[in-house]
C-alpha cells in the first residue's frame, strides 16, 4: 500500500522524531518483571528485547521491536502471540523511562492498531 491510498494516514503522517534510549539491561529486566513474572514471557521475549537494551530509536521503532520480539516470542510458544499483544501498552511503558516519550509511543500504537483493524474490514 503506498502513502496515497490511505484514506485515514493520521498514523502515517505522524513524525514521532523522539530520540527514545531504552534502559539498560539491568533496569529494563527490573522494569519488564514489573509487568509479569510469567516463566515463559521471561524465558522466550524478555531475552529478545534485552537484547536492544541502551539503544536509540524512536518511537515507530520501540513499537517494531516490540513486536517482532513478540512475534519471534511465539514461534517458539504460538500461546504467547495473544498473552503478549495484550501488554502492548505496559510493554512499550517498561521500555521508555520518559513518561512523555512512552505516552506518545502508546498513542502511535492505538493509531496503528485502529488503522490495521479499519482496513482489515
Amino acid at each position: 500500500m503506498n502513502r496515497n491510498d490511505v484514506s485515514d494516514s493520521s498514523f502515517l503522517e505522524k513524525q514521532t522524531l523522539m530520540n527514545i534510549t531504552l534502559p539498560a539491561a539491568t533496569v529494563l529486566i527490573e522494569r519488564l518483571l514489573t509487568v509479569s513474572q510469567t516463566p515463559d514471557f521471561v524465558q522466550h521475549f524478555y531475552p529478545l528485547l534485552l537484547k536492544s537494551a541502551g539503544r536509540n530509536n524512536d518511537a515507530h521503532g520501540i513499537i517494531m521491536l516490540i513486536e517482532l520480539a513478540i512475534s519471534n516470542s511465539a514461534t517458539k510458544v504460538p500461546a504467547l502471540q495473544g498473552a503478549l499483544t495484550l501488554h502492548m501498552s505496559d510493554w512499550i511503558t517498561a521500555c521508555i523511562t520518559d513518561s512523555v516519550c512512552a505516552a506518545e509511543t502508546r498513542a502511535l500504537w492505538l493509531d496503528i492498531k485502529r488503522h490495521v483493524s479499519a482496513h482489515k474490514a
